[in-house]
């Protein structure tokens, strides 16, 4: 969601994954198993890709495409082993994530708020990845942005919407931004209500 330039698309052609299966960005595996190892260890690793049943078990580059199952596999085991609820843990992912493209892409913060940054995903952001990944298949977001308040309907093929409130809620941490944001449905449809608190507002 987050990817800038020179950078990360969330989104990729189709690679090692089947033809029928939208392929993700290696990197986005990586990055969820070293969350996964530095937060639970390396034993707990071990145990969700053998519980997971995913075809590549861990053997991810950061350039090659994967199919998206495989991250809700690794998810779905992780959940099972630490008590978590996939949907928790897709938000924490979509937290570090961001992080990670922070610090990977210091362009990040040149955008004066979390608002500003958010309102451009379709008008600069998208566009970036696809010169990247001219068959990238990317989520689609309608935005709506208004004093203290910034509405994003999200759409996509993939059924991730916890993941992007993750990234979403991790780009406002990374720019200290106070808000809340609402959830109205999932999956592969939702809007996301992102609300500027009063000790927020003057930031943006």
């Amino acid at each position: 969601m987050f990817p800038w330039r020179g950078g990360l698309g969330l989104g990729a052609s189709q690679g090692p994954c089947q033809a029928d299966a939208l392929g993700m960005k290696g990197v986005v595996f990586v990055e969820l198993l070293d969350m996964c190892e530095e937060r639970y260890g390396l034993e707990v690793l071990d145990a969700v890709l053998q519980a997971s049943g995913v075809e590549h078990l861990g053997a991810y580059t950061s350039v090659g495409s994967y199919d998206w199952r495989e991250l809700a596999a690794i998810v779905d085991a992780l959940a099972a082993q630490v008590g978590e609820t996939p949907e928790a843990l897709m938000r924490a992912y979509g937290q570090h994530l961001f992080s990670v493209l922070a610090r990977s892409y210091p362009q990040i913060s040149e955008a004066a708020s979390a608002f500003d940054l958010l309102e451009n995903v379709e008008s600069y952001i998208h566009p970036e990845v696809r010169r990247l990944y001219p068959d990238a298949e990317l989520p689609h977001f309608d935005i709506v942005r208004s004093d203290d308040q910034i509405v994003m309907h999200y759409q996509s093929q993939r059924p991730l919407a916890d993941f992007a409130r993750g990234l979403i809620e991790g780009c406002l941490l990374h720019f200290a931004m106070a808000a809340d944001v609402e959830m109205e449905g999932g999956g592969r449809d939702c809007r996301f209500v992102v609300s500027c608190r009063q000790e927020s507002r003057a930031k943006f």
